[in-house]
């Protein structure tokens, strides 16, 4: 938009332009996978942290450039980092009991984007295990592209996320038919 301001010598046209603050990702679960989610957030601009219950953990995990380490547990995890709908959440601790813990601390949180990684059958006993069912949560997270090793499972999961905060669905663009680059 623009406006018409009056000004010292006669009128100034201003834009106004929305900046959105940056995206922000958070992978929840020290492993190969998650690094690899971090780094290809970190490509595509957005802020990257990994959180994890052990420090050890995150001291041994490798960090990809750009990305920051939170010690934090799931009842810590709201005091540890700031959610909002500029945030997308990924649960990858491979480990159950851990999943539900982080999805429960997680089940009201404000986010653009709630994933956990996992097979169907494992994400099938996932979901009958919550204690209340979370609407948006994306279970297995990412698109279907036949994902088998650490990157492959975080382009999936980037990917997915990435049509989410576009109101896509993730389809093959010869099915498309809204403009597919703005």
């Amino acid at each position: 938009a623009t406006l018409r301001l009056p000004a010292t010598g006669g009128m100034a046209d201003v834009l106004i332009e929305r900046i959105e603050p940056p995206h922000a990702l958070f992978a929840i679960g020290a492993n190969a996978t998650a690094c690899a989610l971090l780094s290809a957030g970190h490509a595509l601009g957005w802020h990257t942290t990994l959180v994890d219950r052990s420090q050890e953990r995150l001291q041994e995990a490798g960090l990809p450039p750009g990305a920051r380490a939170v010690h934090a547990h799931p009842q810590t995890l709201h005091d540890a980092v700031a959610l909002d709908c500029y945030s997308s959440v990924v649960v990858m601790t491979h480990n159950l009991a851990q999943d539900l813990a982080w999805l429960a601390a997680l089940h009201a949180a404000p986010v653009a984007y709630l994933g956990a990684i996992g097979s169907r059958e494992r994400v099938s006993r996932m979901l009958q295990d919550l204690s209340s069912p979370i609407a948006n949560l994306h279970a297995p997270a990412g698109l279907d592209i036949g994902s088998e090793t650490p990157a492959e499972i975080a382009l999936a999961i980037a990917a997915e996320i990435s049509a989410t905060l576009n109101g896509r669905n993730g389809g093959p663009l010869r099915d498309s038919d809204g403009a597919l680059h703005p």
